[in-house]
């Protein structure tokens, strides 16, 4: 691959503060430069997730910075990167995530986005809700599907249930 096409380091991370509702995404998207903004146009943003994977891992830090939004343990966080507590504790924060765990990350962060728009950005109210029984969820914990891409999956399709107020 070119050094022309590669994703510049400060690119990638207002791609993923954009991306991770860090900053209004409309306002960080016209910050980057117009060879990426096509790409990455939000809503559609997470389809060039994989690119920035591929060219500018993410690290520890990102995943920590996710499992802090959602208000998760340890050992929730490891359970989602696939690995043990031990092993995350021994992981440095600069450490790189493989591509499987970085996907999760995107994921994650998608979810999070979502929820926060169903319930007009009151996080308060959205953490009540993934840590309640749902009965459209079998009665599940929204927070304990989160360990799986399925488990995500699920959460996000209620969420998008319950934001166009189907039952």
């Amino acid at each position: 691959m070119s050094k022309r096409n590669l994703l510049t380091r400060r690119d990638a991370e207002t791609i993923f503060k954009a991306l991770t509702s860090q900053v209004e995404p409309k306002k960080a998207l016209t910050k980057l430069s117009k060879k990426y903004r096509k790409e990455f146009e939000y809503p559609t943003g997470l389809r060039g997730a994989f690119r920035i994977i591929q060219q500018w891992p993410l690290r520890k830090l990102h995943l920590e910075f996710i499992a802090k939004k959602f208000r998760l343990s340890k050992k929730q966080a490891a359970v989602i990167a696939g690995i043990s507590v031990r092993t995350y504790d021994r992981w440095k924060l600069d450490n790189e995530l493989s591509p499987l765990i970085a996907e999760s990350i995107f994921k994650l962060a998608e979810v999070y986005d979502n929820g926060l728009m169903v319930f007009d950005n009151n996080e308060e109210s959205f953490m009540k809700w993934m840590r309640a029984c749902i009965p459209a969820l079998n009665y599940e914990i929204p927070i304990d599907l989160l360990d799986t891409r399925a488990g995500m999956e699920l959460v996000s399709n209620e969420l998008l249930k319950i934001e166009y107020g189907v039952i």
